[in-house]
């Protein structure tokens, strides 16, 4: 050690205003856990050029070496104001910081030192996708991702990650117009990235847009993936488009090829089975489907409604009840299962508290086919 410090020494001899020189001989000194004696060289370089980026970094590691987080953290968000430390390192210093959401202090210093890295690199997309990505992982700091995004994808449109995150949240904020828009850009740029096409699908199926959306879905599984849970995802939102167009056949053969790739989607089975009950069709496989969801997700007040709702269609109507209460109990107090409980009481001779729930659904907002002539006749009608 002391041999390499005199090497250095001799450099800084002959080349007194070079940073480096000092900057070798400290970092020599801090990896053999010399931490003093390497100070003793940077506060030599400070007086040469207070304002050396990767001085200043070298600052916050010392005062970091010798457990003092404040100043090491003065000297890093410092270092994050100078546009002399290039981008890479600024966001290979802020990795770490992933994953901090469940330590406030950590999370406010993470963004932070985003929000300074964007004012300090205007022109560059990954100190705004960085940025995005602190903002995203807390529910209320979402639509400011979504802004971080925009601006990374405007700076630099040829970085697929960023345009995935983009639209993820768009779709998760209900922008729809928006992710439709921005996920049919990323599919010109990146054709082979079937994920976008799924994506893209959702949007479109959620605007209303089905023809378009089964259009972009049947391209995307054309594409072909070994991504077996992406692939089943998109069958499944074949089958609810279809659902939506009335094209019965058509969504029952989607939610097959789902659930045969993924047999465990407790949603597609919720979904699945609810849509044939509907209908009055294949109720033992609507049960035996309904019944497999539950046992993946027991507590999901929308399963317990369906299972209550097909054991009712197959005149069961004590487990009907039964179930529907605990679909209340779970927090499913919907308009429609309100409805569904006063229907099942009316099969089950309780006409009065039939009623009484049937109105409780007209003020909750329901607006079923029959539920306006029950409350006027007092009976059932299917």
């Amino acid at each position: 050690v002391d041999k390499a410090v005199g090497e250095a020494d001799k450099l800084i001899q002959n080349n007194p205003a070079e940073i480096r020189y000092y900057m070798m001989a400290g970092e020599i000194l801090m990896d053999n856990k010399m931490v003093d004696d390497a100070m003793k060289y940077y506060q030599r370089a400070l007086k040469i050029d207070p304002n050396n980026g990767y001085l200043v970094l070298a600052m916050s590691d010392y005062y970091r070496a010798k457990k003092d987080e404040v100043n090491a953290y003065g000297y890093v968000k410092r270092a994050f104001g100078l546009p002399q430390i290039d981008i890479d390192t600024k966001v290979r210093i802020l990795y770490p910081f992933f994953g901090s959401i469940n330590k406030p202090e950590y999370y406010k210093e993470a963004l932070e030192l985003s929000e300074i890295m964007v004012e300090t690199h205007p022109r560059e997309a990954k100190a705004f996708a960085m940025y995005g990505d602190f903002l995203a992982q807390k529910d209320g700091n979402q639509v400011q991702a979504i802004a971080a995004y925009r601006k990374a994808v405007k700076l630099d449109a040829n970085i697929y990650a960023i345009w995935d995150q983009l639209v993820r949240l768009e779709l998760s904020q209900r922008q729809l117009d928006s992710a439709a828009i921005h996920s049919d850009t990323a599919i010109s740029l990146f054709p082979n990235q079937i994920a976008m096409y799924f994506l893209n699908g959702v949007a479109k199926s959620q605007l209303g847009k089905n023809e378009q959306a089964i259009k972009v879905l049947k391209s995307g599984l054309a594409l072909g993936s070994a991504n077996k849970v992406l692939i089943a995802e998109m069958y499944s939102s074949l089958g609810d488009t279809y659902h939506e167009l009335n094209q019965m056949a058509a969504s029952d053969s989607a939610y097959d090829q789902a659930l045969s790739i993924e047999p465990n989607q407790a949603y597609v089975l919720n979904n699945y089975s609810y849509y044939l009950s509907l209908r009055n069709d294949q109720l033992e496989k609507a049960e035996q489907m309904s019944k497999k969801s539950l046992s993946i997700d027991p507590n999901n007040a929308s399963f317990l409604d369906t299972y209550g709702w097909i054991l009712y269609k197959l005149n069961r109507f004590e487990e009907a009840k039964n179930y529907i209460e605990k679909s209340i109990a779970a927090g499913g107090g919907s308009p429609a299962v309100i409805e569904h409980y006063g229907d099942i009481l009316y099969k089950l001779g309780q006409a009065d508290l039939a009623l009484e729930n049937w109105k409780k659904a007209k003020e909750a907002g329901g607006k079923s086919d029959y539920l306006d002539k029950k409350i006027a006749d007092k009976k059932l009608y299917e």
